[in-house]
């Protein structure tokens, strides 16, 4: 849509302007986050859904907005188009949705958030294996309710819902004169996602999760 001479500039603008909202998101968050996980807790924290109610409850968003803005790793694809700020802002919005769903208990909230999720899969093939986390989380918030079937069946067909975005790309490029079949380029590009699920060795996976999933089981 744009001329040639502005896409690359429209691409890191997009990229800068996806990784800024993904600190927001980062930052409300940590804001959202309950403060009643201990006994100590439950006895000073009074505030209603027992967010942090003291005046330097600022604080905390702040400082996680700062560590993870200032990483290198994160600026780096926040002034280039990788399309890493992306894949980063739609994982905050997926933790942001669970933790206002603790709030207000929508079941609306959590459909847009399978059909998000089943979104975010076709475009990230990581999000295959945080399917397990998010999983434990929903179960967590919901306890028993959780396994009631309805529920389960609207997840999974919003989810799936989603998940149709595999589709679109086979079906733009079937015309291409590349000669490969709708199926050749679904198939080519499901393999490419497997292939790069199990590219890493189990131990760097597991390495890499004791700063990352390790404290959110704890918390």
């Amino acid at each position: 849509w744009l001329p040639a001479g502005l896409q690359l500039t429209a691409l890191n603008l997009t990229a800068a302007i996806c990784a800024s909202l993904a600190l927001v998101l980062l930052a409300r968050s940590v804001a959202l986050l309950p403060h009643d996980r201990t006994r100590e807790q439950r006895g000073l924290e009074r505030s209603e859904y027992s967010m942090l109610s003291i005046p330097t409850a600022w604080l905390p968003p702040v400082l996680a907005a700062l560590v993870c803005g200032f990483q290198l790793t994160f600026w780096e694809n926040a002034v280039v188009a990788t399309g890493e700020a992306l894949d980063l802002l739609i994982f905050a919005w997926l933790i942001h949705c669970l933790l206002q769903y603790r709030l207000d208990e929508k079941e609306s909230r959590l459909h847009l958030f399978a059909l998000v999720y089943g979104l975010s899969i076709t475009n990230n093939f990581a999000m295959i294996w945080f399917a397990i986390p998010f999983t434990v989380a929903l179960l967590w918030i919901k306890g028993l309710s959780f396994f009631q079937w309805r529920f389960l069946l609207r997840m999974t067909l919003f989810g799936l819902a989603g998940l149709l975005l595999y589709l679109f790309l086979p079906a733009v490029n079937i015309n291409n004169p590349s000669g490969f079949s709708f199926w050749e380029l679904l198939k080519g590009y499901l393999g490419y996602q497997k292939e790069s699920m199990f590219a890493l060795p189990r131990y760097i996976i597991l390495l890499t999760s004791l700063t990352s999933l390790l404290p959110i089981l704890f918390m």
